[in-house]
């Protein structure tokens, strides 16, 4: 098999002098979290497969079309959720995860409201469950608690559902 270097010498070296953290998952200096950017790709060639023939304006109406599907099927299917439930799957799904990943982390809460919290790899993240904010981005972007917030909250024993973001219920 041939290496970079007898294929193209001047890649080696190009390669050679940028930071392998910046092109290399194996250097990467922080939580991947599952997600690879090769398979997000092939996911979304994957649905775009028969639209892909179409102009840029048929491409992008066509996608419009196909989220707007899929949001209102999540929505009917919130509200046909039936009595006694307060919670889509989504929502539910994901707190559980969060739960999953909440007991390998160490919180040292400053007060019943704001603390660090450190993860089983050493990373530490600022949580402030009266502001729904955690360093990571995940809680504010979604409104449902991250491990990291779910890491406080079970530290100060309180509950996490009603933690969850007031709209979720309904949507």
């Amino acid at each position: 098999m041939l290496t970079l270097s007898e294929i193209n010498p001047a890649a080696e070296q190009y390669l050679l002098n940028i930071d392998p953290r910046l092109w290399a998952k194996a250097h990467f200096p922080e939580s991947r979290y599952g997600h690879d950017i090769a398979n997000i790709v092939e996911s979304v060639n994957n649905s775009l497969k028969l639209d892909r023939e179409l102009s840029i304006v048929e491409l992008l109406n066509a996608i419009w079309h196909r989220v707007m599907k899929q949001r209102f099927e999540c929505y009917q299917a919130a509200c046909n959720a039936g009595p006694g439930v307060l919670y889509t799957k989504f929502s539910m799904k994901e707190l559980r995860e969060s739960r999953i990943c909440a007991r390998q982390n160490i919180a040292q809460m400053a007060n019943a409201i704001h603390g660090p919290v450190t993860q089983h790899n050493g990373n530490v993240k600022i949580v402030n469950l009266a502001t729904g904010t955690c360093t990571w981005g995940r809680y504010p972007e979604n409104g449902i608690p991250c491990a990291h917030a779910l890491t406080c909250i079970m530290n100060l024993h309180q509950v996490s559902k009603p933690i969850l973001h007031y709209y979720y219920p309904t949507y």
